[in-house]
């Protein structure tokens, strides 16, 4: 039996003070992996941390937040008058009303995917979306599409099979989240379709920020990995999505400036978490390896 744990930090490229943050989570063991957000006004910050100092990082697509990377002719329908993206609510409402064009989301994915590359200096081997826009129903195959040929072969699920277990959750967040859930349900077939490799499991989506606790982390992973049948001599894969850093101190975000939660001690506060030597004992007790995406491919050749 083998249970394999990816942590994630979202968000790397939004301010420099929370790729210092990831990189300080990263150095002390307490994340495997970044996602990085090629519109960040930090992006190169955090390219260029990752590189030296060894950090694994995929793609953090970014189409609901902050302006395009695409700077050819202006969206027609991707953004507002502004020329930002429609934002996390906004986005999904114009999928369902059929006013997106799905060329444009064609087109800003392959413009984020080739400045990863420029910055990193090889394609990512994961993709995932900010505020999970992968996947939004009508936007999950074209996304799965443009991976496919990209030869990228990994993204997040975020279908959390406890979440009905959590209990300090309250309107709006709650529909919201179950929401989320629900949608990667009806993505996961369309990724398969496509070769589209994700963990067995996922965790995180209601422990952002103050939600975060140790007794939170625990439970809910060891729920995650009791929830599998016959878990004896099989090798299970969960991912555990984060958001550390330190609170942003001046500029920030991707084009609108720095949201509330960039802004505030949040961020801090599940470093902390992440970094307990609590947490480190746990892993070890449970017989929890950490792992990155990158690992965890590597195993599957």
């Amino acid at each position: 039996m083998a249970k394999r744990l990816i942590i994630t930090a979202d968000d790397m490229g939004y301010n420099v003070e929370r790729n210092r943050g990831i990189i300080e989570c990263f150095q002390r063991g307490a994340i495997t992996n970044s996602s990085l957000m090629v519109n960040g006004i930090a992006a190169a910050d955090a390219a260029h941390l990752a590189l030296k100092y060894g950090l694994p990082t995929g793609l953090h697509l970014n189409i609901t937040e902050g302006i395009p990377v695409n700077t050819g002719s202006p969206y027609e329908t991707l953004t507002n008058e502004n020329g930002h993206f429609l934002g996390m609510h906004g986005l999904p409402a114009a999928v369902q009303k059929s006013v997106i064009n799905i060329a444009e989301v064609r087109e800003e994915m392959n413009a984020q995917i080739k400045r990863y590359e420029e910055l990193i200096g090889s394609k990512p081997v994961y993709v995932d979306g900010h505020q999970h826009a992968h996947i939004i129903p009508g936007l999950s195959e074209v996304f799965a599409e443009v991976l496919e040929e990209h030869h990228i072969q990994a993204t997040r699920v975020p279908y959390e099979k406890n979440l009905k277990e959590v209990s300090w959750l309250g309107e709006p967040w709650e529909k919201i989240l179950f929401t989320f859930s629900d949608d990667a349900a009806r993505a996961r077939p369309i990724f398969k379709a496509h070769n589209i490799w994700e963990s067995d499991l996922f965790f995180g989506l209601a422990t952002m920020g103050c939600n975060m606790s140790i007794e939170r982390l625990q439970t809910g992973i060891t729920r995650a990995f009791d929830s599998v049948p016959n878990l004896i001599n099989q090798t299970v894969t969960c991912e555990l999505m984060s958001h550390p850093g330190f609170a942003c101190q001046g500029d920030g975000g991707c084009g609108e400036g720095p949201d509330d939660f960039s802004q505030s001690s949040d961020r801090e506060y599940e470093k902390s978490v992440l970094e307990s030597e609590d947490m480190a004992q746990f892993y070890k007790k449970n017989g929890i390896m950490l792992m990155s995406y990158h690992q965890c491919l590597e195993s599957l050749k």
